[in-house]
């Protein structure tokens, strides 16, 4: 009888057992190397599934968190009624896990439901699309600061992102002759290796003054062409230009707006169109509490250039002979203080709690410890 039991332990760890369907390295306690290697892979999957959703919008995220979580749930279950104890340090991981994503699912509905339900603002890293953040799409927001009326091309015009295809035409045919940017053997002292912007008659090119670079989105208006440039040494596309007849053959520029300082200390045009008469430019600045971008209408001077946002910096305190108050510093979140708690701290420690009492999975010792903590 000895000999035979000896022979059967044998036969269950060696190569002969793996042959007959049983990898080696697994016996009937574990689940081998490659169970384990096969649940980190699954395991980084769903959660790169749950954040790509997320990022599109937080239903999506809670959606696929839920289904993961119904799914770990049922396999823990399933191992214990098939496998009985023989599994037990994969059913414990199993059920940790299922916690964990019982706390995220209430973290979901914290941010995303609770928090919104009581107008209460808060860092929420489970919102995509679904409503919530401070950022606004310029594609949406810079169209609605056009004035009404304006044309469906104006409106396609500020709703544009591709920046390459709105800062051309990069060179404009104007009273005879062409003006681009460029280089040029004699020109090359006058500039640090940057393009500058130069004019020729086919035969004669000469440097238009003052020294531009990044010429670009040459617009004509009345008579005059207008362009986005910045002066030599410059570090954005910082001012509106101008050029009439008299300026064309004598190769100098006006400067019509230096938009350099009016809202910070660094501003930006990328995009010049004209319509009805009057000229649009889009602009970007830093204002203190966030990055701006804007459009400003202008007709072709200084005084007449504005910026359509009316507030240059939303958000900003109003100037005025007093400061303006602003949000309490002490206000904190209740609300979503208290759903962090009651949604999604305790149900994880009561589900913690129960497998811990009636499965005896140690593992679940840390959802409870963690979860107090944070309560």
């Amino acid at each position: 009888p000895r000999r035979r039991d000896g022979r059967a332990h044998a036969a269950r760890t060696s190569p002969t057992a793996a042959r007959r369907g049983r990898p080696v390295g697994m016996t009937d306690d574990n689940v081998g190397v490659f169970g384990w290697l096969g649940f980190v892979i699954i395991n980084f999957t769903a959660w790169g599934i749950i954040g790509v959703s997320s990022s599109i919008n937080w239903g999506f995220g809670f959606a696929f968190c839920l289904a993961y979580a119904g799914i770990l749930m049922g396999l823990a279950c399933c191992l214990d009624r098939c496998a009985g104890t023989r599994y037990k340090p994969f059913q414990n991981l199993l059920w940790v896990l299922a916690c964990w994503f019982v706390f995220i699912l209430g973290l979901y509905l914290t941010f995303n439901v609770i928090g919104p339900a009581f107008d209460e603002q808060s860092a929420n890293p489970f919102n995509g699309g679904g409503g919530g953040s401070s950022w606004v799409d310029p594609s949406v927001e810079l169209p609605s600061l056009l004035p009404n009326g304006s044309s469906q091309a104006l409106k396609d015009w500020a709703a544009g992102t591709d920046w390459r295809s709105q800062r051309v035409p990069s060179y404009v045919e104007f009273e005879g002759y062409v003006f681009f940017s460029g280089m040029a053997p004699e020109f090359l002292s006058n500039t640090t290796g940057d393009q500058i912007l130069l004019r020729s008659n086919g035969t004669d090119t000469a440097l238009v003054t003052p020294v531009l670079t990044g010429a670009s989105s040459f617009t004509p208006l009345n008579s005059k062409v207008y362009f986005l440039a910045q002066g030599l040494g410059s570090s954005s596309n910082d001012a509106l230009w101008s050029l009439n007849a008299s300026g064309a053959s004598a190769a100098e520029a006006d400067l019509v707006k230096d938009f350099q300082g009016v809202h910070s200390s660094y501003t930006s045009l990328s995009a010049l169109t004209a319509e009805g008469g009057k000229l649009y430019l889009k602009g970007e600045y830093s204002c203190p509490e966030q990055w701006t971008r804007t459009i400003y209408e202008s007709d072709g001077t200084d005084a007449g250039t504005v910026n359509l946002r009316g507030d240059p910096c939303p958000g900003a305190p109003t100037p005025g002979p007093g400061p303006t108050p602003g949000p309490d510093p002490d206000t904190k979140p209740t609300a979503q203080l208290w759903s962090v708690l009651l949604v999604a701290d305790l149900p994880m420690i009561a589900i913690a709690s129960a497998v811990l009492a009636l499965k005896k999975m140690p593992g679940l010792f840390m959802n409870i410890y963690i979860g107090a903590g944070i309560g």
